[in-house]
Order: structure tokens, then sequence, then C-alpha cells
């Protein structure tokens, strides 16, 4: 499988930002209290300023999420958490790792599932990031997010189509991806995650009314 990139990218780049606040606003760690406090806003400075204080940040953050690792090795939220960073500056590599370890222990958190399965995805493990969306579904059946990310995988895989059979395979992709958004909309329609799949449905040519 490879990338194409330009429209891919930017798609992988607004996917990163709707699928992490499914971790905020959760109660959290001793740790990922402590990592609010070092979670300050860049006022000023430029683009490569801001760069440079948000790579600091995920350090720090980094710093204490792997002291509270070494304390409780077999804490998913732990592991879920250090996966999060690494997930936020697109070290999909590494977050792919430390979700994996998450969900090892726990195997029914569907946002860490959902998270898994987007760093698969991105590191060009596409079918297996299939393979976990698909478990958090099978968990929660009404997992709206779960769709959406679904749809996207199934959109964004680029197989080199140079024979018949792989044409209609990327054909058949894209079905099945308007089918996931659809239910995504069906769902809750008013909801965020509705308008995205909404989104992705008029820029895959959907006849959708919804």
């Amino acid at each position: 499988m490879r990338y194409v990139m330009g429209k891919v990218f930017i798609l992988m780049v607004l996917f990163s930002v709707l699928s992490l606040y499914a971790c905020d606003g959760d109660s959290g760690t001793a740790a990922q209290k402590k990592m609010s406090k070092a979670n300050t806003k860049v006022q000023s400075g430029t683009e490569a300023q801001h760069q440079a204080a948000r790579q600091q940040q995920a350090a720090e953050k980094l710093t204490m999420l792997t002291e509270e690792l070494e304390a409780k090795p077999d804490d998913w939220e732990v592991l879920n958490t250090i996966g999060d960073v690494h997930f936020n500056m697109m070290r999909f590599k590494d977050a792919a790792e430390y979700y994996s370890k998450a969900a090892k222990i726990n195997r029914t958190d569907v946002n860490l599932l959902n998270n898994l399965a987007l760093s698969l995805h991105y590191i060009q493990r596409s079918d297996e990031g299939l393979t976990q969306i698909n478990k958090a579904i099978k968990v929660d059946s009404k997992y709206q997010r779960g769709y959406l990310t679904k749809g996207f995988i199934l959109a964004t895989i680029i197989r080199s189509a140079e024979t018949q059979e792989l044409v209609d395979q990327r054909a058949k992709n894209i079905e099945a991806a308007k089918k996931a958004w659809q239910k995504a909309v069906d769902i809750d329609p008013e909801s965020q995650i509705a308008g995205a799949a909404r989104n992705f449905l008029e820029q895959y040519g959907s006849d959708q009314s919804n």
C-alpha cells in the first residue's frame, strides 16, 4: 500500500484533530493532571517558535508519563496517554506502539481502539487498522466515531491501481466507506461527527440526502 500525498495528507491532519478530542476531558491519571499545568498557550513568535514550544511541551509530558509508567507498567491509561502525546505530534509509529500495548490490557475501550486504528492506517498498516476499528464497532454498535473512522480508512487506502481487480477493489472500498459514514450520520444527525461524515459523503460524491 502507498499513500497519495496532498489531499490525503490534509485529510490525515483533519482526522488527527477529530480523533483526539475523544480523549480530552476525561478525569485522567495523576500524570494527566500534572500535564495540564504544562499546557501553557504559546501566544507569540514565529511558527518555528510555536513548533519548538509544542515539542518542548510534548517532551515534558512524556517525561512525566514515563516516570508514572515505571511505577505502574501495566496501567493501560498511562500507556494510552503516552500514545495520545505521540499521536498529537504525528508520531504515528510511536503512537501505535503504545496504543497496542494499552489495547492488550484493555480490549474494550472504543476510543483507544479508534486511535490505534488511525495510527496503524497512517503508517501504511491499514488492514490492521480496519481490524481494530471493527473491534471497536463490535464492542459498541452505536459508536459513531468508529463508523467515521472506518469510512476514512476505507476511502484513503491507496493501492497501485494497475489492474482492473485493484480498480474494482478501490470502488468497493469507497462504497463501503459511504455506508459507514451514512451510519455515523444516522446515529446522531446533529452531532459534530455527523457533520464530518456529511462532509466526507459530499467529497466522495454520495447520493445520500441526509
